[in-house]
């Protein structure tokens, strides 16, 4: 294919002393397996605030790079963290003709698309989440909403 596929999963990574990226193993070889079929695969992601040990698989696909939007932050911090996202998805060089895959249910998933010039060529991986009992819904309103 001659597409870039930019991925947001909403997950943390790690970027090692040497340069190397590191995710955890779902994410890592999920992209792997995609890495064949795309000219270039670009992570939209977090960087971990803390030594994760779920984040040590190595991605060593050489058509895979990773945009770093920054510390993954708290709740608190998501008025900060959208300024810098706006920032980091405008930079994205012409996303309007390559594909992006985005996460969803995810909190930032939105904006991301908002700011990165709202490319029509967009998936939604729609992942389900066990957890939505009606317990859960009670304690997490938002994140159900």
């Amino acid at each position: 294919m001659n597409y870039n596929l930019y991925i947001y999963y909403h997950m943390p990574y790690k970027l090692g002393s040497d340069g190397e990226l590191y995710s955890n193993s779902v994410m890592g070889t999920f992209a792997e397996s995609l890495s064949p079929f795309f000219k270039k695969i670009i992570l939209l992601g977090f960087t971990a605030q803390n030594n994760s040990p779920e984040i040590n698989y190595k991605i060593n696909a050489s058509n895979i790079t990773f945009n770093n939007l920054g510390p993954r932050g708290q709740f608190w911090d998501y008025f900060k963290k959208i300024k810098h996202l706006k920032k980091s998805c405008e930079n994205i060089d012409n996303i309007s003709d390559d594909v992006l895959l985005l996460r969803v249910p995810s909190p930032l998933a939105y904006v991301i698309w908002k700011y990165s010039g709202k490319p029509k060529k967009t998936i939604l991986l729609l992942i389900g989440n066990p957890q939505f009992t009606k317990a859960y819904f009670r304690k997490n309103f938002l994140q159900s909403f």
